[in-house]
């Protein structure tokens, strides 16, 4: 029987009791938990500090860039009506959406760090030449048409809006991408 006793007292020390396996099972689950909370709170730093303001920029910029392209549409229009019916009144929506259109462009979210993406900047340079191409070859001279001169060619204009579009299109489809890919990484983080 002392042997009995003594091989169960050697298994008990070796073993540990039942309460020192509970402890230490709740000390690594502890461990675990507080780990993954300094991962959480982590992530959300990084959230916090740098994903969601640069995705908060980025989705202004969109609506910023859609908003000066509408400017543009609308000067467009407008442009076209005073042509082919000489009313002055069609030149007020004209200036008007000039105006927009600057605006627009002076919104800080349009703003593009060429370290951060070379490619938006680039686009974005691209959309804005065209732009002032077509307002420099073009829309002036027709804003400034009298009731009796020749008009400027519409296909010119037509041409020049094309190049406009097409630069325009390539940029907002660029910063609907980063705008996208922002937002998949802050909902991946979360």
């Amino acid at each position: 029987m002392g042997e009995i006793q003594a091989d169960v007292g050697r298994r008990r020390s070796r073993d540990g009791s039942l309460a020192d396996q509970l402890s230490g099972a709740f000390i690594g689950f502890g461990a675990i938990v507080g780990a993954a909370a300094v991962i959480t709170a982590a992530s959300y730093a990084v959230s916090w500090a740098w994903l969601t303001p640069a995705f908060e920029h980025s989705q202004r910029a969109v609506q910023d860039e859609a908003a000066s392209y509408s400017s543009m549409l609308e000067q467009e229009d407008s442009l076209r009506g005073y042509l082919l019916t000489r009313d002055v009144r069609f030149l007020e929506p004209y200036s008007r959406a000039a105006t927009d259109a600057a605006r627009a462009h002076k919104s800080p979210s349009l703003f593009v760090d060429p370290l951060a993406s070379a490619e938006l900047a680039t686009l974005m340079v691209r959309a804005r030449l065209a732009e002032e191409r077509w307002h420099d070859v073009w829309a002036k001279s027709a804003a400034n048409t009298g009731p009796a001169a020749v008009p400027p060619s519409v296909a010119r204009g037509d041409e020049l809006f094309s190049v406009y579009e097409s630069n325009h299109s390539a940029f907002a489809e660029a910063l609907g991408k980063r705008r996208d890919r922002l937002a998949a990484h802050e909902q991946y983080i979360i």
